[in-house]
């Protein structure tokens, strides 16, 4: 399980994981003493890690018994972050997360579309213009060194900075006189 995932995990839908079959009776305990004090049937919250519960499978009718263990291990989910940018307009943007090494893998996303071939734990956007203010670039990060492939998110969203307005005004001497002029 990914640990954003497991809160409360009912025990009965692992009857058949453990090979209880039709007609037989499963109690779930969280001690491998199996007691009667002890007796589970939601895992509650779990911390990561591997996390053992106890099952004592009987047949309906008659005093036997058969013991089971079924092992839950909660994986942590990756934790991007990913800041605001801010840029000029005709500028690129560049939005990162942390690489957290091998075997997890990114993909971002623009106002919650994928951009194709954005895999890398950074992008850079294309030539910015200021209709892109605003926008909201989302990376979410795989985690697949494990089956459950634990994923996390975090985006940031871009401020585009207007342009400065240059306005100039030369004035040069000349030989014949004096000349004036401006550059607006």
């Amino acid at each position: 399980f990914c640990d954003d995932a497991q809160s409360n995990t009912t025990l009965s839908a692992y009857n058949g994981s453990i090979g209880a079959k039709t007609g037989e009776n499963v109690v779930w305990y969280d001690d491998p003493g199996r007691t009667s004090n002890d007796i589970i049937t939601v895992t509650g919250d779990l911390a990561e890690g591997a996390h053992t519960f106890y099952a004592r499978v009987t047949n309906d009718g008659t005093v036997c018994y058969a013991d089971a263990e079924l092992t839950i291990t909660i994986n942590s989910n990756p934790v991007p972050s990913v800041d605001d940018e801010a840029e000029c307009v005709g500028a690129t943007a560049t939005f990162s997360t942390v690489n957290l090494g091998i075997g997890f893998t990114y993909q971002w996303y623009l106002d919650n579309v994928l951009i194709d071939d954005a895999t890398s734990f950074t992008y850079t956007t294309d030539v910015l213009t200021a209709d892109d203010a605003g926008n909201v670039y989302k990376v979410i990060v795989t985690d697949e060194n494990n089956d459950t492939k634990c994923t996390g998110q975090d985006s940031g969203t871009l401020t585009i900075n207007a342009n400065p307005e240059l306005k100039l005004k030369i004035t040069q001497p000349s030989l014949c006189g004096s000349a004036t002029g401006s550059i607006e």
